[in-house]
């Protein structure tokens, strides 16, 4: 089944922006955003990446890092589920958590609806909701880099398995140590 598309919007280069949306029914909503980061470098400190801060209604914000660099790429945020009306989605560089030196551009942002009876509804409203670690070492370590779910089938049962593949910029486990302690080398 084709969703619908709720919103579709192109610049040739915008710092911010406020998309509005409207609802005609309850529905899980997920932006794809396709941003870069002009001038950012991973190998050069200060440069890293830019980081999005993507707000909804006042809901607490969703935050974004642009790891592709000055590479345009699609980065899809879950947005969660919202009753029907108006909404507001606003997207922007967030200065705080972005390098100084790393810039940012909004190049399209689409909104999906997703409601019951659509093929991946269920995927969309189990979806985990991924927050930092209070330990984090810091603004450029343990990045989410993607998601994805599978449907399995066991005993019977259907199951959904979410998988987070996140970076590991700090090192700062060995790889023997970490299959020592988690029997894997990876997050």
């Amino acid at each position: 089944m084709k969703h619908n598309i709720l919103f579709l919007f192109v610049s040739a280069s915008l710092c911010a922006a406020t998309i509005p949306i409207r609802l005609s029914k309850p529905a899980e909503l997920v932006a794809e955003l396709q941003m870069r980061s002009p001038g950012s470098d991973w190998s050069q400190p200060g440069r890293e990446a830019a980081v999005a801060v993507i707000r909804l209604d006042g809901r607490p914000p969703h935050y974004v890092t642009l790891f592709a660099g000055p590479e345009v790429r699609t980065y899809t945020v879950f947005l969660g589920e919202l009753p029907a009306g108006g909404h507001q989605l606003a997207v922007e560089r967030d200065p705080k958590w972005s390098a100084p030196a790393s810039g940012f551009e909004l190049v399209s942002a689409q909104v999906r609806e997703y409601r019951p009876g659509d093929p991946d509804y269920d995927l969309m409203a189990h979806a985990p909701v991924i927050y930092a670690r209070e330990d984090t070492l810091g603004r450029f370590s343990d990045v989410p880099l993607t998601a994805y779910c599978e449907r399995l089938a066991e005993n019977g049962r259907r199951l959904l398995q979410y998988t987070m593949v996140f970076s590991n910029e700090d090192g700062g486990t060995s790889t023997r140590a970490l299959m020592a302690r988690w029997g894997r080398t990876t997050d």
